[in-house]
């Protein structure tokens, strides 16, 4: 696809037909504006890894830049050399983050636990030698954001979007208004889910307050993060609406989800789908047999065929 026939779908996405009724029907009162790029600061355990494939996939099919920071000190993005991008990133709730992490450090059942030695056997033994023993345990989230000769409060202002990890799907629906997102765009496959987590190293309430007073940094970057996530939010007038697009589109997405895990993948690739979405993060067959998936599925859905979550 070329540059220019890229930039011309974007154009089109703000000003669709679909997409301006779904903005007058919501009450949005921000402007839509396609990205020139994406920004995309992605926080250890905050929904991220989702996101990310998400980001880097609408990225690639409108040819813009996605650059990506998944490690505590990289830069925050530039007022100036980032302006008119996508600039996002995601925030959880402290204990719910540590305990998140704890269970995909941890051996159990078939699960073999994290790549970080110290992280993997500290859990193993309990959650309080965990908060102790892992140096991502305490008060991660504010060393992504903090320590750069820039306040808390203006760090998380150059980000057009502060996204709570459990209110990602609403994220998404704003994103779309906000960016001009095609609702095929949002469409995404949970790429950390596991299963039912065992009773046995089930975290006690004394240790998720002693998880609680560990990640004070990480409480204020929680309650500044929610602050500027509700001042978005604001901006869709009708809540009721909103509350029925984002059913709408989870009930696509699942079917979505459904249709990748069940009838997409290529035979081979059936047991190691995680692999394959690895591999589909940059252009290549990979990439293009999900694309190709992707238009399958649109087609068949009146939301993503006629790019509306509302008066279908």
């Amino acid at each position: 696809v070329p540059a220019a026939s890229a930039a011309a779908a974007a154009a089109a996405a703000c000003e669709g037909e679909g997409l301006r009724r779904d903005a007058e029907d919501l009450g949005w009162s921000g402007a839509c504006s396609e990205p020139s790029g994406v920004r995309y600061v992605h926080v250890m355990k905050t929904g991220g890894s989702s996101l990310a494939w998400l980001l880097r996939r609408y990225a690639l099919t409108r040819r813009i830049p996605c650059v990506e920071a998944e490690a505590p000190g990289q830069a925050l993005p530039d007022p100036l050399k980032h302006r008119g991008w996508l600039r996002i990133t995601t925030v959880r709730e402290p204990v719910s983050r540590a305990v998140s992490h704890y269970w995909q450090v941890r051996p159990w059942g078939s699960h073999r636990g994290g790549a970080n030695d110290r992280c993997r056997w500290s859990a193993a033994q309990s959650f309080s030698k965990y908060l102790t023993g892992c140096p991502f345990a305490q008060s991660l989230q504010s060393k992504y954001f903090t320590g750069k000769g820039v306040p808390l409060r203006d760090a998380l202002d150059r980000f057009d979007v502060v996204l709570p990890t459990p209110d990602f799907d609403v994220g998404l629906v704003v994103l779309r208004l906000r960016f001009g997102l095609r609702v095929k765009d949002l469409l995404y496959v949970g790429l950390k889910v596991r299963g039912e987590k065992p009773s046995r190293g089930q975290p006690t309430p004394k240790e998720l307050n002693r998880a609680r007073l560990m990640n004070r940094q990480d409480e204020a970057v929680w309650q500044e993060g929610t602050r500027h996530w509700n001042a978005t939010r604001a901006r869709v007038g009708n809540a009721s609406a909103l509350s029925r697009a984002v059913a709408v589109f989870r009930e696509l997405n699942e079917r979505w989800n459904s249709a990748v895990l069940s009838g997409c993948l290529p035979p081979e690739h059936k047991n190691t789908w995680r692999r394959f979405f690895a591999l589909a993060r940059q252009r290549g067959p990979q990439f293009d047999h999900l694309e190709h998936c992707r238009e399958a599925f649109c087609r068949s859905e009146r939301a993503c065929a006629g790019n509306r979550l509302l008066r279908l």
